[in-house]
């Protein structure tokens, strides 16, 4: 059983689950000397943690690149990029006084010394 879409000029033929040998996990299985995959599942790890613990969005990103090698298009380059948008704790602000000439000081520089 297969399926047909379309994207742009040329209808895209997808085939059921039943039917495919996997092509895809087959290529992204050697990509990157096959460190791809277990890059892919350490920085998901990194993200699900980072999002369970800040309760922010993360994301992971797989780029695949194809790149034709000559005019008949027998051959072709495969590259892939990883990026992963790790979401970051909030950063704690700190209350300061200024003081002539822009320092900044914990303490109140108006206020007199008690002790």
């Amino acid at each position: 059983m297969t399926e047909t879409t379309t994207k742009g000029p040329q209808p895209i033929t997808v085939a059921a689950k039943e039917d495919l040998p996997s092509q895809f996990l087959e290529a992204l299985s050697v990509l990157n000397r096959g460190l791809t995959i277990p890059q892919l599942d350490a920085h998901l790890a990194e993200v699900v943690e980072a999002a369970r613990s800040t309760g922010k969005i993360g994301k992971l990103t797989l780029e695949i690149e194809v790149k034709p090698d000559g005019p008949d298009g027998e051959m072709v380059h495969v590259s892939d990029k990883i990026t992963a948008k790790i979401p970051q704790p909030d950063r704690r602000v700190a209350i300061f006084y200024t003081s002539v000439g822009g320092r900044l000081q914990r303490e109140d520089p108006r206020q007199t010394k008690m002790f």
